[in-house]
């Protein structure tokens, strides 16, 4: 997992007023907790940690983090919570999980497709249905993202978390049963197939019931 220098300092104050005016500045709060220590308080340089993470994409990255005046330096943390303004994306709060590189963490991994499957050439539709996964193992083992093949993938075929072989060194903590991938018929040709059988069942029965209207005439 790619680690990324992180400068911070420190932020004496969590109220509301102060981190709005923090963030006008062009800091962004954050909270470094975990590994049995206190919870410390901190201000980033949003722009320095946009522009570093910019080409991460949703993947996993582990951060080194200097605070110089708190005599932090070089503490390995991963972000376990992000937060943005609904409205604006504007990022609004980190939180920061210490880490020792010889104890297993949980962390959420990003799952990503690779390839172009058998069924969306035959016409089908590739979907994603889940986008990331619950895994648990040593800081430095955990992936930046799981990329999955779906290029063997027929209409009506699917890939579940249960197929991913990670390792006997990564817990996977997410259902086995959830569907990763599938291949589906396209909307518009299964409405079409459903109409066009709808409309030989209708035929079948007023031809059953002429044929029954017939009988009855003759008889």
């Amino acid at each position: 997992m790619e680690r990324i220098p992180l400068k911070a300092q420190a932020r004496r104050d969590g109220g509301k007023n102060f981190c709005r005016r923090l963030r006008a500045s062009g800091e962004t709060p954050a909270v470094l907790y975990g590994m049995g220590g206190d919870a410390i308080m901190l201000s980033i340089d949003t722009h320095d940690f946009l522009k570093s993470t910019a080409k991460l994409s949703g993947e996993m990255a582990m951060f080194s983090v200097s605070a110089e005046e708190l005599g932090i330096e070089n503490q390995l943390a991963v972000i376990r919570e992000l937060q943005r303004d609904p409205l604006s994306e504007r990022l609004v709060h980190l939180d920061l999980m210490r880490v020792d590189l010889t104890q297993p963490i949980d962390v959420v991994v990003p799952v990503h497709g690779r390839g172009n499957p058998i069924g969306v050439r035959d016409g089908g539709v590739l979907e994603q249905i889940t986008r990331s996964v619950h895994l648990r193992c040593l800081p430095d083992l955990v992936p930046p993202h799981i990329e999955v093949d779906v290029s063997e993938l027929a209409i009506n075929q699917s890939i579940h978390v249960s197929d991913l072989d990670l390792g006997e060194k990564i817990e996977m903590h997410s259902p086995a049963t959830d569907v990763l991938f599938h291949v589906v018929v396209p909307r518009k040709i299964e409405e079409e197939a459903v109409a066009a059988e709808a409309e030989v069942g209708a035929e079948g029965e007023a031809a059953a019931e002429g044929e029954g209207a017939e009988d009855k005439k003759g008889e």
